[in-house]
């Protein structure tokens, strides 16, 4: 069986509106209650969002995202579903099976909601297997007609054969 491996998740919030950091402190602590409340095993510790009254800003929480691929609660939070037509490289069904969980597509709608009308977030990077890897880029937007955020997905395939082939092109 192929390994495969992860390469750097990158991640971006980024808000049109004008927010209130003070106040979106309070909305955002707010929100992890009641989805605690409503999962309290799940939403237990999970913080992804942090605020920053000192930076006036809202970002992720990076040291909460260490080794995200393998932890079931974030899985569904990076991932949003995962409707990758384009996805040609398994990641197993232990892995999989997180993929999908409408109560964290449901917390990530809530949340892009007080981030403001026009945010955005962007999650990106690569699943390496035996001569083969597929970047994968996904752009989550408030949806305010629905309990789930607006979502993208893409991957890109790509195998030693084409690199060599787009090296060979180059003149390489």
């Amino acid at each position: 069986m192929a390994q495969i491996w992860f390469g750097d998740l990158d991640m971006s919030i980024d808000s049109k509106s004008e927010i209130n950091i003070s106040e979106l402190k309070i909305a955002l602590n707010t929100l992890y209650k009641i989805y605690e409340e409503k999962d309290a095993v799940f939403f237990k510790d999970f913080r992804p969002v942090i605020i920053s009254e000192e930076k006036n800003e809202i970002s992720f929480d990076k040291p909460f995202f260490k080794d995200w691929q393998i932890n079931k609660y974030l899985i569904p939070f990076v991932i949003q579903g995962g409707n990758f037509k384009e996805r040609n490289i398994g990641w197993g069904w232990k892995t999989e099976e997180h993929f999908d969980n409408k109560l964290v597509q449901e917390f990530t709608n809530d949340l892009m909601k007080l981030i403001g009308e026009g945010s955005k977030m962007n999650f990106s990077f690569d699943v390496n297997a035996d001569n083969v890897y597929e970047e994968y880029q996904i752009d989550i937007s408030t949806n305010f007609k629905s309990k789930i955020p607006k979502t993208k997905f893409h991957a890109y395939f790509h195998s030693e054969e084409d690199d060599k082939d787009e090296d060979e092109d180059e003149g390489w």
